[in-house]
């Protein structure tokens, strides 16, 4: 019994010097309030150690603190994975979408080039006094219809 009165004082002691030197770490003295409240809920965690080794308690309030603490852990886990999974189907929609909207902008560029040539194909012939003919064919051969109008 005086043994382990003794190591749990000596426990004391080593947290008080290792606080007060963490306590003289600090950068700025504005973080020293934030220390003094951990390593007060630290110092009250020591100190009821030997009371509840008394009354047998001490393994129980272990594997509590541990269930919680994994507990808690692993729905932190879960929401960051949520949240890189939400961040990742964001990423993919818009790259997605970015895509679509060029393949768009291209198709519409073409269709446009090949609005430009019909125009100044119609626009040539019209000029040499003939007209042109609209035909859906857009390979150039004459069909047997042109040829008896004299339209080539």
């Amino acid at each position: 019994m005086r043994e382990e009165i003794y190591l749990w004082m000596q426990n004391v002691a080593v947290f008080y010097i290792v606080l007060t030197s963490f306590l003289h770490l600090v950068p700025d003295p504005a973080y020293e309030r934030y220390v003094r409240f951990f390593m007060g809920i630290l110092l009250i965690v020591i100190m009821s150690t030997p009371i509840l080794a008394l009354l047998g308690k001490s393994r129980d309030f272990m594997t509590v603190f541990q269930e919680h603490y994994l507990e808690n852990n692993l729905k932190k886990e879960q929401r960051e994975l949520e949240s890189f999974r939400e961040e990742f189907l964001e990423q993919e929609t818009q790259r997605t979408l970015q895509d679509m909207m060029e393949e768009q902008e291209e198709a519409e560029e073409g269709s446009e080039k090949n609005g430009d040539e019909s125009r100044s194909l119609d626009t040539a012939a019209e000029q040499n006094g003939e007209t042109a003919v609209a035909d859906s064919d857009s390979s150039g051969a004459s069909s047997d219809g042109d040829r008896h109008a004299g339209i080539r």
